[in-house]
């Protein structure tokens, strides 16, 4: 039931940044509403923390963006990966958690993104990708 569940939050935010909030946009970009979801599913206490939550979060964006697949599965993967291991390595602070975690995690995600769009020879300005 708990996978059930987590997916089914996955796809229903993966739907809404898909249509609703990327036309929003906070301090020059859209926010990143699976990344959210997916930090806050894998910081409860009841839900097993697994790299997993983030291949399936990353499927999910992957298939709908205009990125390759892997870019996004690689991306939301490591940063799963990096929440699980503060979890449970570094801080029981859940509050502290979620904001590295998000912080992190936006800096993978669209470092990721800004490293295949480089090497695929895409003209972007390194401080507008940083803007």
């Amino acid at each position: 039931m708990l996978i059930f569940t987590g997916s089914l939050f996955l796809f229903i935010a993966t739907l809404l940044q898909n249509t609703i909030v990327s036309r929003i946009t906070l301090l020059q970009g859209p926010a990143d509403l699976v990344l959210l979801v997916l930090v806050a599913w894998m910081l409860q206490e009841h839900i097993p923390m697994d790299w997993r939550w983030g291949a399936v979060a990353g499927l999910m964006l992957g298939l709908s963006s205009g990125l390759p697949f892997w870019v996004l599965l690689l991306a939301y993967v490591l940063a799963a990966a990096l929440c699980q291991f503060l979890q449970t390595r570094v801080w029981q602070v859940t509050l502290l958690t979620l904001f590295t975690s998000v912080i992190a995690g936006t800096l993978i995600v669209q470092g990721l993104s800004l490293v295949y769009l480089w090497l695929n020879a895409s003209p972007m300005n390194f401080l507008d990708a940083l803007n």
